[in-house]
Order: C-alpha cells, then sequence, then structure tokens
C-alpha cells in the first residue's frame, strides 16, 4: 500500500495528539480523570513497563475535554482528606468545551480535507479557522491565568507549542488541569470522589501496587509491616 504526502501528514496529526497524551509517572504517582458531564475516574500507570525510569500512562485520549489531576501517594500509611481541590475543575468547564471544538477541527477536519484532497484553498480555510480559534482560546487562558493559578511563562511557552503543533491545542484541558497541584492523599481522593464499584476496582490495582513494594522488602522488616497494614485497611 502507497501513502500519499496527505494521508502521512493525517497519520502525523493523529500521532503528535496520541503522543500528547502520553504521560510519564513516579510508582507512587496516579491520575483521577474527569469529563465534562462524568463522573470521576482513577488511571493507574503501567505496573512493570517503565519508560526513562518512570511509569506510562496514557490518560484522557478520548473523549478529549477530559480533566487531568497527577496526585500522589503514600504507600506505607493512610493519610487523612483534603478535599476542595476539585473545584479547580469548574473553573476549566469553558476551556473544555473548547478543547472539544478545537478536537472537531484539527483532529477530524482537517485530517479529512488532507485525505479527500480538497485542494490547496480548502486546506488553507480549515488551517485559517484552526489558527484563529487557537489565537482566540490562547488569549482567553492569558487573560484567567492568575485565576487558573498558571505562570505567564507557562501560558507564553503553552501558547508557542499550540501555534507550532495544533494538536497539543486539542489536549488543552488536560494540560492546564495536570498543572494543578493536589495536596491531597491519591487513596483519600479516590475513597471520597469514585463511586463504590469505581473504588473496589481501583483498591485492587493499588493492592497490586502495595504487593510490588513487597516482593523487594524483606519479610518482617518495619516497612514489610507498615505496607500489609496499608493494604488491609485499602478498603
Amino acid at each position: 500500500m502507497t501513502f500519499t504526502a496527505e494521508s502521512l501528514l493525517a497519520l502525523l496529526i493523529v500521532g503528535l495528539y496520541v503522543n500528547d497524551s502520553v504521560h510519564l509517572l513516579r510508582a507512587n504517582q496516579a491520575v483521577l480523570e474527569r469529563g465534562l458531564r462524568s463522573g470521576w475516574v482513577a488511571r493507574l500507570p503501567t505496573r512493570r513497563f517503565t519508560l526513562l525510569g518512570k511509569h506510562v500512562l496514557m490518560g484522557g485520549l478520548l473523549p478529549p475535554n477530559t480533566l487531568l489531576f497527577k496526585i500522589s501517594w503514600a504507600m506505607e500509611v493512610d493519610s487523612p482528606a483534603s478535599p476542595g481541590w476539585e473545584a479547580y475543575g469548574d473553573v476549566l468547564a469553558p476551556f473544555q468545551w473548547a478543547a472539544a471544538f478545537l478536537f472537531v477541527l484539527i483532529m477530524v477536519l482537517l485530517p479529512i480535507a488532507l485525505v479527500a484532497r480538497v485542494g490547496d484553498a480548502g486546506v488553507i480555510t480549515v488551517l485559517t479557522i484552526i489558527y484563529s480559534a487557537i489565537c482566540g482560546i490562547w488569549t482567553a487562558v492569558w487573560l484567567a491565568r492568575q485565576r487558573l493559578g498558571l505562570t505567564s511563562h507557562y501560558c507564553l511557552k503553552l501558547g508557542a507549542e499550540m501555534l507550532l503543533c495544533p494538536p497539543i491545542a486539542a489536549n488543552l484541558p488536560r494540560r492546564i488541569s495536570l498543572q494543578c497541584s493536589v495536596d491531597e492523599d491519591f487513596v483519600s481522593a479516590c475513597r471520597r470522589l469514585l463511586s463504590s464499584r469505581e473504588w473496589a476496582a481501583t483498591a485492587e490495582r493499588i493492592a497490586m501496587r502495595i504487593d510490588d513494594e513487597l516482593e523487594a522488602e524483606d519479610a518482617g522488616s518495619s516497612r514489610s509491616l507498615r505496607l500489609s497494614q496499608r493494604k488491609e485497611h485499602l478498603v
């Protein structure tokens, strides 16, 4: 099969979007994901596979306007709940809608225009709409940067990345939400925010991570005992 230049460019656009959805986390880090209208979902990275010394997470690929909050968790001890940070997601709701619009433009209309060979005029028209939308949305981010807790340097960097690589703009809500510093333990946050069914499944996956740590510990050591107690008190 021979791919045309337009088809390869369309594949590159999709590949860049997928690549921007890959996150590298430490062993004691995970992600809480929230959609625009859906509830919370826990995402844990790979257990055994690592890349550059970190565990790999493919988070929030679809739907495109989900929020991701990166949270650490203590393996040995339980931590009290610390609610309030999740209200940050409400501030990002307008940008979630904007990202859905950008996703349609960048990840649907532009590849179709390339593969269907609508002509230079058609592709230029789509690109003009895309870059106009990116500039408008980035301006909104810049004006709201203090409310979003973003530094001017990060906003400038984000704007440059979106202009140079438009698929990043479709990832805007995830890019911003990952900048939110969450001071609550992942386990405590999951207990509060997840449904009972989702928490039960998540607790099993967390227990597997603790088992991995126990394998590397000497039986009867103080840390081994703390890990075992942590596992018993998950649910």
